[in-house]
């Protein structure tokens, strides 16, 4: 089961930086091992930059916002930060 604290605030931040970015959301989910996002973008937006800052931007923030949740599970490799941070 995953931690509904991180879920919540990883989604409240994923949705403030589409919001920022002017990305429209058509869907959210967040899983325990990565994200499902469908989002629209001005076609001016690559995929890879959009992809790069979501990635970029809520990583740095997950370590300052949990920072010992995040540094525990740090070691495990990607996949293991997101699954057992989320869990």
């Amino acid at each position: 089961m995953a931690n509904p604290i991180i879920v919540d605030s990883l989604k409240d931040k994923i949705l403030q930086i589409c919001r920022e970015n002017e990305y429209t959301v058509k869907a959210l989910e967040i899983m325990p091992t990565h994200v499902h996002i469908l989002l629209s973008a001005k076609p001016k937006e690559s995929v890879t930059n959009i992809v790069r800052k979501l990635k970029g931007i809520t990583a740095k923030w997950l370590f300052e916002k949990y920072p010992e949740t995040m540094k525990e599970y740090f070691w495990g490799g990607h996949r293991a930060i997101m699954q057992e941070a989320l869990e």
